[in-house]
């Protein structure tokens, strides 16, 4: 069945689609701190007025609050699961923006706020992409699953899809992470691997740094040496090399007093064949060999992360599903592709043994973790026809 065909005009979806966005977006839902018992509420008390058959919030904690709905199907079917998460990152300058980034507003066509296109957006498409099914009254003879998740932007390996994973609270057949990506198919994508990096020196009177040890000095020159030197790797056909980021440092007390610690942490983003053990390992060697190279080094490496990339094989049925559910949208199949982030897919493949894929309307390009963040109300309209198709064609009806 094509429901595109069937339902015809999706103009009234796509209002509804970026009236609930603009209400998720409303919610603060930042990382950190990552408190999610707000939005985790609303978002349940609308899936439950949606009619879904069972919605509940689960989580380690009252804040860390994932919303897990099911829609019962026939009968003989597989279930599907629609994964999405709730957090955003924060606001660095809130001046770059053209509007309050919590206050969302559709300007030329684009809807642009917090979230609107990581990935807030898509969550409403999933949900209204299941109001266009039931008023269409298309019934799917499998279960389709809402899992909206969180802490993604901070891993989620205990709070998120990876507590819903571990859990098994979630179970379903098939997985569609539907993080941003121009509705082509991620194939491959970059790992993560965090570190804090902890130089510790002796604190004096700036007026006689000969008598202390400048923990700061010292980091600026870890760093200098880590950003000049490269880690083992192959580079990737479609993703290409690793990065390597310093994006926080805090150190010292006060202005006229030697630092006597400094932080800073490294996001480091590993190609397929580059497993996060092993970028772990070098770069614990070469801060070994810098203690014997700057005099009076005082350095603790902390590992706070690692995802190893995602690679996929050849052959993977749940491609030529999702294969045919873009092309009844868009009238082509999609192409596979890389990308540099990473997504909670790794989660329900490789903890749950679900066969998942990343696929979903919007693209990280459009200014997600920037500022004036924005999806297109085009591509909320697609990303209500793709969920939907998706659920027929890979429930069946």
């Amino acid at each position: 069945m094509n429901i595109v065909e069937k339902i015809g005009d999706f103009t009234m979806y796509t209002r509804e689609a970026t009236k609930l966005a603009k209400e998720l977006i409303r919610f603060p839902s930042i990382v950190p701190p990552g408190e999610y018992q707000e939005i985790a509420e609303y978002t349940a008390k609308f899936l439950r007025d949606l009619g879904a058959d069972e919605v509940e919030i689960v989580g380690p904690t009252t804040e860390k609050a994932n919303v897990i709905a099911r829609i019962h199907g026939k009968g003989g079917g597989p279930t599907l699961m629609l994964n999405g998460h709730l957090d955003v990152v924060p606001i660095s300058d809130k001046s770059a923006w053209k509007i309050d980034p919590f206050s969302p507003k559709v300007i030329n066509d684009k809807l642009y706020g917090r979230g609107a296109v990581d990935m807030k957006g898509q969550v409403a498409t999933m949900v209204i992409a299941m109001k266009a099914l039931q008023e269409a009254e298309i019934h799917t003879r499998g279960d389709i699953v809402l899992a909206f998740t969180i802490d993604e932007e901070e891993g989620s390996d205990d709070t998120g899809a990876g507590y819903i994973a571990d859990k098994n609270l979630a179970p379903a057949d098939y997985v569609i992470v539907g993080e941003p990506s121009g509705l082509d198919i991620v194939r491959y994508h970059k790992g993560v691997c965090w570190f804090r990096l902890v130089t510790r020196g002796k604190s004096c009177h700036a007026g006689l740094p000969e008598n202390g040890v400048n923990a700061v000095e010292h980091m600026v020159e870890v760093i200098h040496n880590l950003s000049n030197t490269r880690l083992t790797h192959k580079p990737h056909p479609v993703v290409g090399s690793y990065t390597m980021t310093f994006n926080t440092i805090r150190g010292g007390t006060k202005t006229n007093c030697i630092a006597d610690y400094c932080e800073a942490e490294i996001d480091i983003r590993p190609v397929p064949g580059q497993s996060g053990d092993q970028v772990e390992e070098e770069l614990q060697g070469i801060i070994d060999t810098l203690k014997h190279k700057i005099a009076g080094l005082n350095i603790e490496l902390v590992t706070l992360k690692k995802r190893s990339a995602l690679d996929y094989p050849d052959s993977y049925p749940l491609f030529d599903l999702v294969k045919e559910a873009v092309y009844a949208v868009k009238g082509k199949y999609p192409d596979m592709v890389g990308a540099i982030a990473n997504s909670d897919a790794q989660h329900f493949r490789r903890k749950a043994g679900i066969p998942a894929v990343w696929i979903g309307p919007g693209l990280i390009t459009q200014n997600a973790h920037c500022a004036n963040e924005y999806i297109t109300l085009e591509q909320l309209e697609e990303g209500v026809k793709f969920f939907a198709q998706a659920a027929v064609t890979i429930c069946k009806v």
